[in-house]
């Protein structure tokens, strides 16, 4: 009969009956695991959480309603799309070490953390590293481009000044940046100002004097004038050789209106030279001779003043433009959700320990107490049976 009941395979009514016999162990087991578990639920400190999310506020924003006024299309181009790197460069200061030891001393996390350690330096690395581990996050939503910045420890007042804290550092951090970058952007086209300012007056003396030389004031009209002048002066002459060459011929050398015309030739051909190289013939005369080289000179003072001109319309509006970046006071974050006192702990979730401690330590004792019984030596035949079924041995 005993042969008979060991061959008979295991049920679960075997089990059943093992829980029974075993109930007291089963009870004793799942009862002080559970206990345990609440006064470890008790006892653990408590953990509050707060966060701030965020957004990063352009300058280029701003800059792009000056500029279209100022610079047009142009402008516009130079100024450029709003960029992801000032998100990057706020992620960057967020998590940078410096700030983190600057949280560190004026939140006393030494004393938080319990760190004795008397050497300053290894004692900030290890509030350091439990700072990042238990304290402080942030964490960058590409979907939304939001930065969002969090804290937990055991007080919902200090969670809440950590992440506080961290979003003032970075609003202060980015207005002396851009205070620092205006200032020197307007310090550059200030000073580039001044050279196109000083350059101009050089160019402008420089084409006075170079008037007052040459008397060359208006060179299309005096030109004009000149060479009008000129012209008429070479028909006379030439109408007067032809008279001449007439009246030796007709008359002879001897006739008054041949003398007349010999005199008149002369005084032409003075006039002639005075007209291609004498300084001397009108206060404002340009010797023919010299207007090619004088018109060069004067139309190239004239085109660099024009390229002045252009450069001083294209930089100046930029400089005013510094200016104002310099000395605004604009947001460059958008709050979207600020930090706050949580009325729920992120921290220990006591019900949950204690559910998942009863039900995981009952599980543990059944099972201890079903191979405790099926491995006992009443069993030993039923456990050779099972093993050489696993392994497919005869």
């Amino acid at each position: 009969m005993q042969d008979s009941h060991n061959d008979r395979e295991f049920t679960i009514f075997d089990i059943l009956i093992t829980i029974a016999k075993k109930k007291w162990f089963i009870i004793i087991f799942t009862s002080i695991f559970s206990i345990a578990a609440v006064i470890y639920a008790l006892v653990t400190p408590e953990i509050w959480g707060s966060r701030s999310s965020f957004i990063t506020v352009s300058d280029q924003v701003s800059a792009k309603g000056i500029g279209a006024s100022m610079l047009g299309d142009l402008g516009l181009g130079l100024l450029g799309n709003v960029s992801s790197s000032e998100a990057l460069n706020n992620i960057m200061y967020l998590d940078s070490r410096n700030l983190k030891k600057q949280a560190i001393r004026k939140f006393d996390m030494l004393n938080y953390f319990k760190i004795t350690e008397k050497d300053t330096l290894k004692a900030m690395e290890i509030a350091l590293q439990k700072f990042d581990l238990k304290v402080y996050g942030s964490f960058f939503d590409i979907e939304t481009e939001s930065i969002t910045v969090h804290a937990q420890t055991e007080s919902q007042y200090l969670s809440k000044e950590i992440v506080e804290y961290f979003i003032e550092s970075l609003k202060e951090y980015n207005l002396t940046t851009k205070t620092t970058k205006g200032k020197l952007q307007r310090e550059f086209l200030e000073k580039r100002v001044a050279e196109i300012d000083s350059e101009f007056d050089d160019l402008l003396s420089q084409l006075n004097t170079f008037h007052k030389e040459t008397k060359l004031i208006s060179t299309e009209t005096q030109t004009k004038q000149i060479f009008s002048l000129y012209s008429e002066i070479i028909a006379k002459d030439v109408a007067n050789d032809a008279m001449i060459s007439v009246l030796q011929q007709t008359y002879g050398e001897n006739s008054p209106n041949y003398r007349e015309l010999l005199l008149q030739r002369a005084e032409l051909k003075k006039t002639i030279t005075r007209l291609e190289s004498d300084n001397t013939f009108y206060k404002y005369f340009v010797p023919i001779d010299q207007i090619p080289d004088n018109l060069v000179t004067s139309e190239v003072l004239e085109m660099r003043i024009k390229i002045n001109r252009a450069i001083y319309e294209f930089i100046y509006p930029q400089y005013e433009m510094a200016k104002i970046e310099e000395i605004k006071d604009l947001p460059t974050i958008e709050i979207i959700n600020s930090a706050d006192l949580e009325g729920l702990r992120i921290k220990p979730k006591r019900a949950m320990i204690c559910l998942i401690t009863f039900f995981m330590s009952l599980l543990v004792s059944i099972f201890i107490a079903v191979v405790v019984d099926f491995t006992s030596p009443k069993n030993k035949d039923k456990i050779n049976q099972a093993v050489k079924i696993l392994f497919k041995r005869k």
